[in-house]
């Protein structure tokens, strides 16, 4: 139960699902400038909730439309996540490697395989019993 509020908060943060939030009431948004990242021009957008908290910079490429970079602080500590290899999965644009960088530890993740809305075995659920 104590981890509940940070699991809600990555959930928001989702890079397939985090634009959707731009239509939100209870979400402001905000242009703040352009900047150039690898020699291509990026529109840089803040999101964060009403009463501002999950304050999130996005990144995006002006010609591919996709988010290239997503940067955010949890308690103090900053968190750069860069998004490449775009690929269409059912129609939606997912980004296949992953590099997230928060503080010196460096994460790197390629996706081989993407599905979406699949069939999960209710039994890789049921808690172990213990002997």
């Amino acid at each position: 139960a104590s981890e509940l509020a940070q699991v809600e908060t990555d959930r928001w943060r989702d890079p397939e699902l985090i634009l959707l939030h731009g239509d939100s009431k209870d979400v402001k948004v905000g242009y703040l400038r352009d900047e150039p990242i690898d020699g291509r021009p990026h529109a840089v957008v803040a999101l964060s909730l009403a009463n501002g908290k999950r304050p999130t910079l996005l990144y995006i490429d002006k010609q591919s439309k996709h988010i290239s970079v997503m940067q955010y602080a949890d308690g103090g500590v900053v968190t750069v996540d860069e998004f490449a290899d775009y690929k269409p999965v059912n129609g939606i644009m997912v980004a296949h490697r992953r590099r997230s960088a928060t503080g010196p530890r460096v994460t790197e993740y390629t996706l081989t395989r993407v599905e979406f809305n699949q069939t999960v075995d209710p039994s890789l659920f049921v808690r172990p019993t213990t002997p």
